[in-house]
């Protein structure tokens, strides 16, 4: 075996780096950092493709056939830009290990493993086959790319070195390569003309918005489906929200273990007024209910439709001010919201709508594939392997 505590993590030296990766204790010239085993991905697999709404599903979407952009995975991948393969380390600590900045301040180098034998010429070592060694399959470096792919299973491993002798604590860095540095440059380079969504026309750079910013402001009341489908309107609170950002309820679907309130009205209307065609469903008006909808937690959020919105006085107080009896009125907003289905919970032929619901029941949250992760001017770039360890019978993009 080989040991993975060698490095642990913390917040890098380097400006704007986020976490790195240190050394836990000293290692020679040479030693082994970390050992790197590998999963070996075909780099299509991680293209994001423009996305459509589904026609016959409210709120679902549809894979188009244009790539738009790459995963963020990409970035914790090694590879090479003339190779479809590319290699994602799953061991602790592999993703804490930054880039040296100026590129000649690497401590550490990437190598395939290294067996270590102690057997006499001519006889096997059994304790590598037994180990590490069986892990690591060194025929699979001779492999054209389309075979690499047809591996069902990990059979790779690479190892972390060290290139001079490093002390504990110190920041473990990796030279990640002339590609990912010209990237990385271009990146910085064309920020402040393309903006985060990676477009040069400012009309198409909406702002990003990031929920729990939103969240946090309680007192702003929540926009409702028109307000945030209108343009700038000062009367209902300006912009609507950022694109990115939908609104989500807590409610627990009536089930055996969520029994439908008793309080609750049932109606039948048209899915569409202006359509009779469409049919009738059966609209369940449901009445607020702490309890009855279960814990504020995630597993109960859902995609909702705000409907409406309305102050409501809840208490009504007179007080004695300097001699004179002054009335005061305690208010909050409260809203009614149509939850949408989750995974099926609410059949086609109900709208579930619940009424008098406190901003406590409402969280701002990203849409599907909208995050910051997905924005168009996001950096992607794998590490690179460096010719010479790259195998070369992988470079089928050449």
């Amino acid at each position: 075996g080989m040991c993975v505590d060698t490095v642990r993590p913390g917040p890098s030296a380097i400006r704007q780096a986020g976490r790195g990766g240190f050394a836990a204790r000293p290692v020679a010239e040479g030693g082994i950092v970390l050992p790197l085993p590998l999963l070996h991905v075909n780099r299509t697999l991680l293209d994001m493709r423009a996305l459509r709404p589904d026609p016959e599903f409210e709120g679902r979407l549809l894979k188009g056939k244009d790539v738009v952009g790459r995963q963020l995975l990409l970035n914790y991948c090694y590879g090479h830009k003339d190779s479809s393969v590319l290699l994602l380390p799953y061991s602790t600590g592999s993703a804490n290990i930054n880039h040296a900045p100026t590129g000649d301040g690497a401590n550490v180098k990437l190598r395939w493993h290294v067996p270590t034998s102690t057997s006499t010429e001519g006889e096997e070592d059994e304790e590598e086959e037994k180990g590490v060694g069986a892990f690591h399959h060194p025929e699979w470096l001779d492999l054209d790319a389309s075979d690499i792919f047809t591996k069902m299973k990990t059979g790779l491993l690479m190892e972390l070195v060290a290139t001079r002798p490093i002390d504990e604590g110190e920041e473990l860095l990796l030279d990640y390569g002339k590609d990912w540095s010209d990237a990385w440059n271009e990146h910085v380079r064309d920020w402040p003309s393309k903006g985060p969504h990676g477009y040069g026309n400012p009309e198409k750079n909406r702002p990003y918005g990031y929920p729990h910013e939103l969240n946090e402001d309680k007192f702003s009341p929540v926009k409702t489906h028109a307000e945030q489908t209108g343009e700038e309107d000062e009367d209902d609170g300006g912009y609507p929200y950022p694109p990115n950002v939908a609104t989500a309820c807590f409610y627990n679907a009536v089930d055996e273990g969520h029994p439908l309130s008793p309080n609750a009205l049932r109606r039948r209307i048209p899915v569409d007024p202006s359509d009779p065609s469409r049919g009738i469903v059966t609209a369940i008006e449901i009445p607020w209910d702490g309890e009855g909808m279960g814990e504020l937690s995630h597993p109960t959020l859902r995609p909702c439709r705000i409907v409406s919105r309305e102050e409501r006085v809840n208490d009504r107080d007179e007080r004695n001010v300097q001699g004179r009896s002054v009335s005061f009125e305690t208010t909050e907003l409260v809203y009614t919201a149509l939850m949408k289905p989750w995974e099926g919970d609410i059949p086609d032929d109900e709208r579930h709508v619940v009424y008098d619901m406190p901003r406590d029941g409402i969280a701002l949250v990203d849409r599907s594939y909208s995050s910051d992760q997905h924005l168009g001017g996001a950096f992607r770039q794998e590490i690179g392997v460096p010719d010479g360890v790259f195998p070369e019978a992988w470079k089928d993009l050449a």
